[in-house]
């Protein structure tokens, strides 16, 4: 069953997935009225911690943004760890 079909409270629904689990759904509805769902394995989690999770969630995600516009993450041209992490180390070094 499709989760746009599901009746999901702001305090979210415990559902089961097939080849997975119980799972605890939230769905976010924006302003402009586009819909997320939020999932998690925690089915004591309630929205105030969801929302804090998504924020700190977005922090990391602007984090990496960052180091991939800013320092070249991606055009390292590395290809074994030890060359890799010391790369990385001196790019992360020097986007603080």
């Amino acid at each position: 069953m499709p989760l746009e079909t599901v009746d999901i409270p702001p305090k979210g629904r415990v559902v089961h997935l097939k080849a997975y689990g119980f799972v605890k759904v939230f769905r976010i509805v924006s302003k402009d009225g586009d819909t997320q769902h939020w999932v998690t394995d925690m089915q004591e989690m309630e929205e105030p911690e969801r929302e804090d999770l998504a924020k700190k969630s977005w922090k990391i995600e602007e984090y990496h943004r960052g180091i991939k516009q800013f320092c070249g993450v991606e055009k390292c041209q590395a290809k074994k760890g030890r060359g890799t992490k010391s790369t990385y180390n001196v790019l992360i070094q020097s986007f603080f």
